[in-house]
């Protein structure tokens, strides 16, 4: 199944990529942030995302609820630095891979990519948008 396959290759990331802010596709998968970690991952089975805006990516797929939420769905929150997204106050600067019920991976600059429990990863953050690419 697809989504399973996305997850399996985004997992092989974990402990392993360097984060870099100014990553770019071409860099991984050694060198990655949370944008590169997602086109690459999806990018490796014909899945293509807008290039280098992640404002962008919150109009493809389906929108989806928090408490919907499914593996290779995308969460997206605020961060470092945010991009104006109509419709979402503030605008978003951080997106992750939920992996299960309870998972998501992303890249941080605090040690790479890594994949945490959802408390853990909200921690600090709060979603402020998902979608279901696939």
């Amino acid at each position: 199944m697809l989504h399973q396959q996305i997850i399996v290759l985004a997992r092989q990331l974990v402990g392993r990529a360097r984060y870099e802010y100014l990553a770019r596709l071409e860099d991984a998968p050694r060198v990655v942030n949370c944008m590169t970690l997602i086109e690459w991952a999806f990018g490796r089975y014909g899945v293509v995302f807008p290039k280098r805006r992640i404002e962008w990516w919150v109009e493809l797929g389906t929108a989806v609820a928090v408490s919907d939420l499914i593996a290779c769905d995308l969460v997206f929150t605020k961060g470092p630095r945010n991009f104006p997204v109509q419709g979402i106050p503030g605008g978003i600067g951080h997106v992750g891979l939920v992996t299960e019920a309870h998972t998501v991976i992303h890249a941080t600059n605090y040690v790479g990519v890594e994949e945490v429990f959802m408390h853990d990863f909200l921690r600090k953050r709060r979603i402020c948008h998902a979608r279901r690419i696939v």
